[in-house]
Order: structure tokens, then sequence, then C-alpha cells
């Protein structure tokens, strides 16, 4: 049974409301970055932010702009109407404009008829209701989930007494700043927990995490000796991927997608064929080091999952390190260098980076005494698993934060967000004011003269 509305509130559908304009289409080879006084700035779906992203923007000949209403205007709600499923049906607000401007075929420009509020509109788009009702009755191609204009048309929406609406987006305005300057602040919470682990493994492989530790050991940082990585240890890239020469049995296989900094992500194994000498070969055992090749070379994790049946594609270095070496020292440094860019002049490649097998084995490692590298690694261990807890806790505080926003929105759109005022004129009034505009008639006045 629908839940009654609140009094003077209506419902309607979304098109007796406010109007969908698609943006314009121009053929991709005829794209012009360059701002010039024969090109119009042109926003997409990327663009569609919290806020307008004004920044990561390209030009079009104006000539692309058929009609006057494909211009952007202040108060304009921007819709993802192809995307991804999750992005589909995104909204910015356009709350100023940083110079004239349209919209790609991908977005639509939603503007409100008559005496309806705009940020009203907005605000009761983003809610989850409208959200979900949005991707369920969007379409699927492959990856890309597209809202017609019909079903957006369709759709219903809540519409309260118009003063009512400015009553609610005051509210929401002054209580979603204050959801957005918490969610600023566990965003800069995150970017300390992160400069906290860097500034750890930085003084881990330089000895600064140690100092107490060699002064009460008597000894000195001078202990510590540089050794190529090829002196200690067994080096060796993974199977080719090849449907027409691979044969055997199937076997799951580690790919570069699943090697994170210090883990592993094994949601998404895929299977190879491979002969019962190779699997041999290409066994994956706990210590083992597993280094990317490519994509963002030199990142790389210990396994410690135990035995398996895995083995792994040429896109990854699997490194066996000698009793001298700890697994985990290894990718402390690999880490560090690779944040600092001194890992860079191992690189071959200018457009993409590959970490050559010729070239790992030219890695120059700092090696401290085996002593020392196991208490560095007791000591990082320690540290990072601090910063496990915070983030644990920050992660929870994001939760709460992200469900507060969506429990504000619910409320508002219950009518329990604002008082309402028995003076205010009925939506429903409101909503004949605006059919007599589209239809160019004068409304009739009611007995009670609202």
């Amino acid at each position: 049974m629908t839940k009654e509305l609140p009094k003077g509130w209506v419902e309607t559908e979304f098109e007796s409301i406010c109007k969908a304009i698609r943006g314009i289409t121009f053929p991709a080879s005829k794209k012009q970055f360059e701002k010039t006084s024969d090109n119009i700035c042109c926003l997409r779906t990327t663009n569609v932010q919290s806020e307008i992203d004004w920044d990561d923007i390209y030009f079009v000949d104006k000539s692309y702009v058929k009609r006057d209403e494909q211009e952007i205007q202040v108060d304009d709600i921007l819709m993802s109407m192809a995307n991804s499923y999750e992005l589909v049906g995104k909204v910015s607000l356009v709350k100023s404009l940083e110079q004239n401007a349209t919209f790609g075929a991908f977005l639509s420009a939603i503007r409100p008829l008559g005496k309806v509020n705009s940020r009203f509109l907005y605000y009761q788009i983003k809610t989850d209701k409208i959200q979900e009702e949005l991707r369920r009755g969007s379409s699927q191609t492959v990856n890309i989930a597209n809202i017609s204009l019909k079903k957006l048309s369709a759709l219903k929406f809540l519409l309260p007494p118009l003063n009512e609406q400015k009553r609610i987006v005051a509210k929401l305005d002054q209580l979603l700043a204050r959801v957005d300057s918490a969610h600023a602040r566990l965003a800069t919470a995150a970017k300390t927990i992160k400069r906290f682990r860097q500034a750890v493994l930085n003084a881990a492989v330089t000895g600064g995490l140690t100092d107490d530790w060699r002064k009460n050991k008597e000894t000195s940082p001078v202990s510590w000796q540089r050794q190529k990585l090829e002196k200690c240890a067994e080096m060796r890239l993974g199977k080719m991927l090849d449907k027409n020469k691979n044969k055997g049995i199937m076997v799951r296989y580690l790919r570069n997608t699943n090697i994170r900094w210090f883990s592993f992500d094994l949601s998404d194994l895929k299977e190879l064929q491979i002969d019962e000498t190779e699997r041999k070969a290409l066994s994956v055992e706990n210590g083992d080091v597993f280094i990317c090749e490519g994509g963002e070379p030199g990142r790389s994790a210990v396994w410690r999952h135990g035995s398996n049946d895995l083995t792994f594609q040429k896109a990854l270095h699997r490194v066996r390190l000698d009793k001298k070496v700890l697994p985990d020292w290894l990718v402390f440094n690999l880490f560090i260098d690779g944040k600092t860019k001194k890992l860079d002049k191992y690189f071959t490649g200018t457009t993409i980076k590959h970490l050559t097998g010729k070239s790992l084995k030219q890695y120059n490692l700092l090696l401290p005494p085996l002593e020392e590298q196991k208490e560095i690694v007791k000591r990082v261990e320690a540290l990072f698993a601090l910063a496990d807890a915070m983030e644990a806790k920050l992660n929870a505080a994001q939760t709460r934060t992200d469900n507060l926003t969506a429990s504000i929105l619910a409320k508002a759109f219950r009518g329990e967000l604002v008082p309402q005022d028995p003076n205010d004129q009925p939506a429903a009034e409101l909503l004949k004011e605006i059919q007599a505009s589209k239809s160019n008639k004068k409304p009739k006045q009611t007995q009670s003269g609202h």
C-alpha cells in the first residue's frame, strides 16, 4: 500500500514538471580541443562530478549546436544518460558558468518548468529511490547502460508546494554541507595514513627505523652492503599465453592485475594450459616475490597463501631469494624506489614502461645484516597493523557518512525534514499553472484563492 503523501504534495510524472534536453552529436574525427572564436566548450560525462569539472574540457565547432536550448544555463541539472551501470543517472548542478558551453549526446540538461525549484529536483534525482529506478529502467549494451528520454519522462516525482521546496533545499544545503565537510576531513585522514605508511617504509630502507636498535647492538650502518639482485636471487618470467602452442592440463595462473602492493587479489583468476615440466618450473611457493614486468613495473608482493595449483604468466617476474635476504625487504625497497622514481632507470620503453628480466638482475639492493632485516620487518608490520586499525575505523566512518547523505535525502522526500505551512499554495495548484503555461491557457481560479 502506497504511503500517504504529506499534505499539499502531489506525485506526478517527470515530464509534467521539467524538460530533458539531449546534448549535441558530432563526428569523433572532428573533435577540436583548442579554444577559438569558432569553438564552444563541450562538457562530457567525465565532467559530471559532485561539482562540474571545468578543468578537463575540450571544444567543438559552434555549428554542432543546433538549438539555443543546447547551450548550458545556470541551474541546469546535467545527467549522465549513457555510462557504466554504476554511473548512469549521475547528476551535477550547474551553479555558475565559467564560459559559454554545450554538452555531449551522452548527457541531458534537465530544466524545471514554471515555478519548480531546480535544486529541489537535483536533490530528488540524487535519492537512492530515483537512482535505482534510473538504473533499473536503463537498457544494457555490453558494459554501457542507457537511459531513454521516454523512460525518464515517465518516472514518478514528488512535488511539494513551492515555498516548502525552498525550505527543503535550504535545509539540505545546510546539512549536506556538513556531510561534505566530514567527507573532506575523512579524505584528509586517508591521505595522512597513506603518507604514514610511506614514511615508515622510507625510514625502514634508509636505516632510520632501526637506528636505536643498532645503537643498542653497538653496530653501525656501514655494515649495510649493496648487492645486485642477481647475486642473491633466482629470477624468471612466467608462461607465455599462446592458445595455439600451449598444451597440457588447465591450471589457474597469476597475472599482472592480481598483484597489488604487498598483497594479492585472487578474486578473478584465469586459466591456461601447461605441461607437467613447465608446471614444476613455474610453481608458486611461500616466500616467492612476484614483480610486475609492465603496467606499474615493480609493483610487488610476497606469496604467503600456502600450497596451491597456481602458475604465473610472462607479465610477472618470480623472484626466489637466498637465505640472506628476506622477501619483504625486497618489496619495501621496490616500493620506495618506485615512489621516488629511482626505479625508473631500470625501465625500458618510452610510453609503455617495462621492467625486463635483464634490468631486474641489475637492481641494486642495499642489504642490512639478516638480523636487522628481521627487526625492520617486525617493526614495519607493527606500525602497519596500527595503520590498518586506523584505516578500518576510517572506512567505518566513511560508510556512516555515506549512509547519512542517503538518510537525509530520504527524510527530506518523506516530508519530514522541515515543518509544513498550511498557508503554502498546494502543489496541485502549482501543477495546474505549469500545465496551463504549457498549453498557453490561463489557469482557473479556485475558491480558496490559491
